[in-house]
């Protein structure tokens, strides 16, 4: 799903608008969506090649990021975690179940950001090279903040300053909706309703959370998260529920909310303060029993000195 809301007085040609946004997203995913069989990243994965494979200009522009965003979280970020996402069943076949240690570890040897590299040969010559066949590039978790801000900087260069842009839960605004503060709220994390945890205002900031409270499965008594940490091969076990990042750019809001995710919460606050992040997370307090779990936050020092928080 997506929304874009314009406030402006001048005279928007909502229907044109309408048709060059949806004309963003279908390029978004003919190039980076895993759930269309002939995109460019499908076809990628489907390759067992290992010779450069050409690419579009925002395809190799979102890998280059999350290559880079993995080499400074030590793969905490990893966009080749795709086969075991996918064996976790929280891709395209929704197949969930516990896979034993001995199909993990078959996967492991070709999941690894190492296993990628880029070349760019100028003139639009961009190249992918998988040191591996089996290598599965998944770009879920950056590929919808790129979306927002493609759409944000169309909307710029028609001189539309003051918008509000969604794409699957990502957001980016700007400006004001008719002189009054966007306004943008952090879900609380609980499986059986939706509602507001915390409320603040949004200007000029792009907005991204990653959760572990939604999307998940249980088998015999134990909640499987859909965030699965490379190194180990299995979902993350930690007391952070929820990790919010606000940045200039909401790809990278994106990719960093599912980096901190992975982390946990100690890591994931030394993390944010040594790279100056805007980051808010909602963690579990470790209770003497069940009826006494309650949640507990932290806010990055920037994130306390840019963001009005209303509640």
């Amino acid at each position: 799903t997506y929304s874009v809301q314009i406030a402006e007085t001048s005279n928007i040609k909502k229907d044109y608008i309408k048709r060059e946004v949806e004309k963003t997203l279908r390029e978004v995913n003919r190039q980076m969506s895993t759930y269309i069989k002939d995109s460019e990243i499908s076809e990628l994965n489907k390759s067992n090649s290992i010779k450069p494979f050409k690419v579009s200009p925002w395809f190799y522009e979102v890998l280059d990021y999350s290559l880079k965003l993995s080499k400074m979280t030590d793969g905490a970020y990893d966009p080749t975690v795709g086969p075991l996402v996918n064996l976790w069943g929280f891709g395209p076949q929704s197949n969930r179940a516990v896979p034993d240690d001995d199909t993990i570890n078959g996967i492991k040897p070709y999941v690894g950001y190492d296993k990628l590299s880029l070349i760019n040969k100028g003139d639009d010559e961009l190249y992918i090279k998988k040191s591996h066949p089996k290598v599965y590039v998944d770009l879920s978790s950056s590929a919808k903040g790129f979306a927002v801000d493609k759409i944000a900087e169309n909307l710029e260069k028609k001189s539309i300053t003051n918008y509000f842009v969604e794409v699957g839960g990502e957001i980016r605004a700007s400006g004001t909706k008719f002189k009054k503060h966007w306004t943008v709220a952090i879900e609380e994390p609980n499986t059986a309703k939706r509602a507001a945890f915390k409320t603040f205002h949004l200007n000029d900031l792009s907005i991204a959370t990653s959760g572990s409270y939604r999307n998940y499965f249980e088998e015999n008594n134990v909640k499987y998260s859909h965030t699965i940490d490379s190194v180990t091969g299995k979902p993350v076990i930690h007391d952070m529920v929820s990790v919010t990042v606000l940045h200039e750019s909401c790809m990278k809001a994106d990719a960093l909310a599912t980096a901190l995710m992975v982390m946990g919460p100690d890591k994931a606050r030394i993390f944010s303060e040594k790279e100056e992040l805007m980051v808010y997370y909602i963690y579990k307090s470790k209770p003497k029993s069940e009826k006494d779990l309650e949640f507990k936050t932290y806010s990055s020092k920037t994130f306390k000195s840019n963001i009005s928080v209303l509640d």
